[in-house]
């Protein structure tokens, strides 16, 4: 498709202009194949008509070989004449392929153009196609992701060729859909000799507490789906705060009512976060609590003496990942006990 655009381009700017304009195109520009497997190259005359025949140049020789048109019939000489080598095609009457059937060693690295009297078209070298090896993925350097902050994760291919594709993903587990990255992610190219190129992708991410135990992993492609190679998952360890604790049976400010001398007893929960909430107590002279969890939901108990002039009772939530600091209070309403003196007269 490109390849026609560029053909378009070609014909709509001659025709604007004036000029009589003529190229020749070899494709694909760039040809990857594979030992034993088949490639067509494809030379296109553009801005002739009724070219008949084409003249291929392998190898810088001196006697180019010849593919022709003759009524029905596609033919060529040389070693394009031997069918379990080449095959050769002519779709239209300004292009012809050559197709070798099956890529050996000696057609790697070989320079290939195609021809008219005057005008040569593009040079076209056959590589062999080097498949991703491995991916590394590296993320991080603390186990847990503060909520909302930006993460910077990279991903890079070994060498190969052509260039690898880059993709970012995220799944829930193992069994469950693939959702693609599609945005905050660029990448650098690394080349090195015969064309290799390795590709590391930065992925900018902000993680949330909806993909709190998701999975995020790489993947690196050369041609189709089959060569897909994939990174370490890593474990999305997404730090978040609690919800404000409460004191059970108490609302946010509620009075709590207590004889003086005798104990008070509180509890109080504080749900989620990531890591859990640590739960203290502000209770006066209030004994050391005891701390449960339920279910991602910690619990703590208090116990204290009530006397006079106490006021009020927190339960602080320390959260020390997001740095937040939450409390919930009670107020206390101390009762005085009434002693009754009798006289004996």
């Amino acid at each position: 498709m490109q390849i026609l655009k560029f053909h378009l381009n070609i014909l709509a700017l001659c025709f604007i202009q004036g000029l009589s304009c003529q190229s020749i195109v070899l494709t694909p520009t760039k040809a990857y194949a594979d030992i034993n497997e088949p490639l067509t190259l494809t030379c296109t005359y553009i801005g002739y008509i009724n070219v008949g025949g084409t003249k291929w140049n392998i190898n810088n020789q001196h006697t180019p070989y010849i593919v022709r048109q003759q009524g029905n019939i596609c033919s060529g000489n040389g070693i394009f004449a031997d069918g379990n080598i080449y095959r050769v095609g002519c779709p239209t009457d300004t292009s012809f392929t050559v197709t070798i059937l099956r890529v050996q060693q000696e057609h790697l690295n070989v320079p290939w153009e195609c021809l008219d009297r005057d005008r040569t078209s593009n040079t076209v070298n056959i590589l062999l196609k080097v498949s991703v090896a491995k991916v590394e993925l590296s993320g991080p350097s603390s186990s847990f992701m503060k909520e909302h902050s930006r993460q910077t994760i990279k991903c890079k291919t070994s060498p190969s060729r052509p260039q690898p594709s880059v993709s970012w993903y995220l799944y829930e587990s193992d069994n469950s859909v693939k959702h693609k990255i599609t945005a905050n992610s660029s990448i650098q190219i690394h080349n090195s000799e015969d064309e290799l190129v390795a590709v590391e992708s930065t992925l900018q991410f902000y993680p949330n507490r909806s993909i709190n135990n998701w999975m995020l992993n790489c993947e690196a492609l050369t041609d189709d789906a089959t060569s897909a190679i994939y990174s370490k998952s890593l474990a999305l360890n997404v730090a978040y705060p609690p919800e404000k604790p409460v004191i059970i049976g108490f609302t946010d400010g509620e009075k709590y009512s207590l004889i003086e001398s005798e104990f008070g007893n509180l509890s109080c929960s504080s749900q989620g976060g990531n890591p859990l909430a640590n739960l203290t107590w502000n209770c006066y002279n209030s004994k050391p609590t005891s701390i449960t969890i339920e279910d991602k939901t910690v619990f703590s108990t208090v116990t204290w003496s009530g006397f006079r002039g106490q006021s009020s009772c927190l339960c602080i939530s320390h959260h020390s990942w997001s740095g937040t600091t939450q409390n919930t209070t009670v107020m206390i309403d101390i009762f005085c006990k009434l002693y009754i003196l009798y006289y004996i007269r």
